[in-house]
């Protein structure tokens, strides 16, 4: 029987042809790694730029009022941790770190009397300053980068029983960012030192808010915050000698 070899098989021209398809294919996952790389740079070019934005816009709002000095940062960070908690992918996280970082940008338009002034407000002041999540809206919805996060600021101060404003939202009607914003912003006024109040303990603040879940708050956000905030501490968790391997026997503690 005659013995196939491979010039029998395969013609020069093909095997040129071949080496040819192999070279255009190699060329184009090149390029295709190159538009990726430039990508990520692009990417990370436009974070940093929106990083920069918020840090500048943040400043101004400390600027204004003194007590928003740390505020923003605290309500993100604990934002952060409560959309851990509920699950949120990285770039709804993200969003919501962003969001929080500027929940309080509309203070820009309200007068600094009434964002300075020692003791409580009255009610033209009140009613004044309750107008700076939509001044908050108005601001960020006319930046590119901040549009799909401005309803979520504008929402920050709604209730869970539609008690809230400005638009008396209720319920699930409420976005959850702007639930957890809710949450988060209440937690940082009773753990912080006020001309009216003197500031609470960690414990006694997730008490006061849970007392409110289901009324102010959504109950959700509450029982996140609380997994958030108050761990399984060592002392709590108990166990038992099955919980262990064969012939184990828990030491006695008194020993």
């Amino acid at each position: 029987m005659k013995r196939l070899h491979l010039d029998d098989v395969v013609e020069s021209s093909d095997t040129e042809a071949l080496q040819q398809k192999v070279r255009e294919l190699s060329a184009q996952l090149e390029e295709a790694e190159k538009r990726e790389r430039d990508f990520r740079r692009l990417e990370a070019s436009l974070l940093m730029g929106q990083v920069q934005t918020v840090e500048v816009i943040v400043g101004a709002i400390e600027a204004k009022d003194e007590y928003t000095r740390g505020h923003s940062r605290r309500v993100a960070e604990l934002s952060d941790m409560i959309g851990a908690i509920l699950k949120f992918d990285s770039s709804r996280l993200w969003k919501l770190h962003i969001a929080a970082t500027l929940h309080d940008v509309g203070k820009i338009g309200v007068y600094n009397t009434s964002l300075r002034k020692e003791s409580r407000l009255d009610d033209r002041e009140y009613l004044q300053l309750k107008e700076h999540p939509e001044i908050g809206e108005r601001i960020l919805r006319n930046v590119d980068q901040f549009f799909d996060i401005a309803q979520v600021v504008r929402w920050h101060h709604e209730r869970y029983d539609g008690k809230g404003y400005p638009d008396g939202l209720r319920g699930d009607e409420i976005p959850i960012e702007s639930a957890i914003m809710c949450v988060a912003d209440a937690f940082d006024a009773i753990t912080t030192k006020r001309t009216y109040n003197k500031p609470r303990t960690v414990e006694q603040a997730i008490e006061e808010i849970m007392e409110h879940s289901g009324t102010q708050f959504n109950p959700r956000v509450v029982d996140a915050l609380r997994q958030a905030l108050l761990p399984n501490k060592l002392n709590s968790i108990q166990f038992e000698d099955s919980d262990f391997g064969y012939d184990f026997e828990i030491p006695d503690a008194s020993i």
